[in-house]
């Protein structure tokens, strides 16, 4: 054995006596594990068989980092480039020591987002609002922990059940809102969500007054258009239309029949203009041609007349005087 491969013994040995592997103490030497191998077995070195790595109890300071940067919501696939190693080998020391995965992270979120629904209560637009966050993450929550989203929010129930009550009890929700047509819709809403049927009259149960106004101004003549427009006035409606009106008359009156009304709006035709009929004169002095005629008769007979003892058009009689005194045939 010469001096170089008692310098190489020397360090395979010490190599091994520290716990390295063989691919580690290669790595560490800077050699391929096939020239170690080589050496090793030149040189009559043994290397303990590893049945495996002994699994790594605690964390260290590189697994700490991964998991607490899982944690904070990093990708898998950003850890990774950190350290330089691959999505799933990251996954795996997540996993080994105890992390979430995304999803189940995910999962935990929604349910803890659901709990919270839970305790209080409150309408979609309202949990999104006081929250911040999107409608479908917070369907999501409640489809995770089972939260029914409220119809209508807690205000909103203060505000219209005792209304609703006055309903129940058989006030009208028009004088209950006093006017307002936006309580008054809100009120309607209310109720037929909760099943509340108002008792009251109103303008389309039947009412004495409406049934007054419309006999006296059907007695009088008036049309329909001027009869709904009376009972929206009456009523304190903005309108009506005259097929509504005639049908709630229709059902709930007995009006006797009455004719048509001619519509006043249609002017009757206008009679036809008589127009005399001019009679030519039966002296046309009619020649062979008729550029002949027109020139003979150019002073005695219009275009027309002598058009019509010729049995041509006005325009072509005109086309021959124009054309004859172009040439000075006529003056």
């Amino acid at each position: 054995m010469n001096a170089f491969q008692e310098a190489i013994k020397t360090l395979l040995v010490k190599a091994r006596d520290e716990g390295l592997s063989k691919q580690e103490a290669a790595d560490a030497l800077g050699v391929n594990l096939s020239v170690l191998y080589y050496r090793s077995k030149q040189l009559g070195i043994d290397w303990p068989e590893r049945r495996g790595r002994q699994p790594q109890s605690e964390p260290n300071e590189r697994a700490l980092d991964i998991l607490a940067r899982n944690e904070a919501g990093e990708t898998l696939e950003s850890i990774g480039e950190v350290y330089g190693i691959t999505r799933e080998r990251v996954r795996q020391i997540v996993k080994k020591f105890g992390g979430q995965s995304k999803r189940a992270m995910h999962h935990a979120a929604l349910q803890k987002l659901a709990d919270f629904l839970k305790e209080h209560p409150m309408t979609l637009s309202e949990a999104g609002q006081s929250l911040g966050l999107a409608s479908s993450r917070l369907r999501d929550a409640a489809s995770v922990g089972g939260v029914e989203f409220l119809k209508i929010s807690l205000s909103r129930e203060n505000e219209l059940a005792p209304l609703a009550e006055l309903v129940r009890q058989g006030q009208s929700i028009n004088s209950i809102a006093n006017g307002s047509r936006a309580l008054a819709g809100r009120l309607r809403t209310y109720c037929n969500a909760k099943g509340i049927k108002s008792q009251a009259a109103s303008r389309w149960s039947v009412s004495p007054l409406r049934a007054q106004v419309i006999g006296r101004l059907y007695a009088e003549g008036k049309s329909w258009a001027e009869i709904s427009a009376a009972v929206a006035a009456v009523e304190g409606v903005r309108s009506f239309s005259g097929a509504a009106i005639y049908n709630w008359a229709a059902l709930h009156m007995d009006l006797p029949h009455r004719e048509p009304r001619k519509d006043r709006r249609k002017s009757p035709g206008r009679r036809p203009k008589l127009v005399a009929v001019s009679q030519g004169p039966s002296d046309i002095d009619l020649r062979e041609t008729v550029r002949e005629t027109a020139l003979a008769n150019r002073d005695k007979a219009t275009a027309a007349q002598i058009a019509k003892a010729c049995g041509t058009t006005r325009n072509s009689i005109i086309g021959h005087w124009f054309r004859a005194r172009q040439s000075g045939a006529v003056a």
